[in-house]
């Protein structure tokens, strides 16, 4: 079969990226990959270099739908502690409306990879320790404007970053807001980061 004059990279990604996202990068093969996108194999390591390769440019396409990138949009000079949870807030909305019950790829690939593939741990653990340092710049920051008084930064900040994983695994069986909202809403209240003047239902 010979390579598809209609191929385009972009798409080819965001296609492996649906793919991958559905099934999980383990179930995926070059083959797999290779036939939906109507290329053959040496086409395949031509235009990615290797399934790997392919998947961390799948993972920085997905970066930008992620919540680790909604964390990293938040302006510091914000009210700093309702902008973070107004992040999680909306990714309740976005897990009670995942009618497939995807999940965060980019949590999906941590769970499933860390730890189990020497090409692909070292990246996805990199996101891992950026997304906990943000979590511990926010809330130094919310500490430095009077709106957050905690001697616990960096403990708090790994709260955060278990509930975010958290969420991300509830949120695929739980599919009522209220009760995935409620629980996190509680969960942030207990770190100090939730106001009651939020008023945030």
């Amino acid at each position: 079969m010979g390579r598809n004059k209609a191929f385009n990279r972009d798409q080819a990604v965001d296609s492996v990226m649906h793919l991958i996202w559905s099934q999980g990068y383990q179930n995926c093969s070059v083959k797999a990959v290779s036939e939906m996108l109507g290329i053959t194999r040496s086409s395949f390591y031509h235009s990615f270099g290797s399934m790997e390769s392919l998947f961390i440019e799948v993972l920085k396409r997905y970066y930008i739908h992620s919540p680790f990138c909604a964390f990293d949009q938040i302006n510091e000079q914000s009210d700093i502690l309702k902008e973070i949870c107004t992040v999680f807030q909306n990714i309740c909305v976005a897990r009670v409306t995942d009618k497939e019950a995807k999940g965060c790829l980019m949590i999906n690939s941590i769970i499933e990879l860390v730890g189990s593939n020497d090409i692909l741990s070292p990246p996805l653990s990199s996101s891992v320790d950026a997304v906990l340092t943000r979590f511990k710049r926010l809330l130094n920051a919310a500490n430095m404007h009077g709106n957050f008084s905690d001697n616990d930064i960096d403990q708090k900040a790994l709260a955060l970053l278990n509930l975010l994983i958290g969420i991300n695994v509830s949120g695929k069986f739980i599919k009522d807001y209220e009760q995935l909202w409620s629980s996190t809403r509680l969960s942030l209240q207990s770190l100090g980061v939730y106001n009651t003047d939020y008023n945030m239902t």
